[in-house]
């Protein structure tokens, strides 16, 4: 597994990566389409509600720029969420390409584990991690 190199910031990372987990743990049959599915679920819920906190988001990012093919006639926030959520399914898609689909629910738990301790987190990360 690799660690994507997008704009996230560590805690929007780490946050993605969570939410996806929490979601599989439930999930009993998982094909390559479901995970498909999932993946763009979590990245749309990634996409605050407020405008304000859209802004923010997109500026944690460092403001990317959407794929401006098809948007045409789009106003400024459609274009922002637009950006937003390719960086998080990029993130997302980064993290469990490659992997068979029966290993990809342990191996994004270690991901995660492995992430934010390096990234700087503490022993209490590792706790509330494991």
């Amino acid at each position: 597994m690799k660690t994507s190199e997008t704009p996230m910031s560590v805690k929007q990372k780490t946050e993605a990566l969570h939410t996806i987990i929490e979601i599989l743990e439930y999930e009993n049959s998982l094909t390559q389409e479901k995970l498909e599915q999932i993946v763009g679920e979590v990245a749309d819920g990634f996409i605050p509600v407020y405008y304000t906190d859209v802004v923010a988001a997109w500026q944690a990012m460092g403001c990317p720029e959407p794929d401006f093919e098809g948007l045409g006639g789009s106003g400024v926030f459609d274009l922002i969420t637009v950006a937003l959520y390719e960086v998080v399914r990029a993130f997302l898609e980064d993290m469990v390409e490659g992997l068979p689909v029966d290993e990809v629910l342990s191996a994004l738990k270690v991901e995660r584990k492995e992430f934010g301790i390096t990234k700087g987190y503490n022993k209490l990360a590792e706790a509330i991690l494991a």
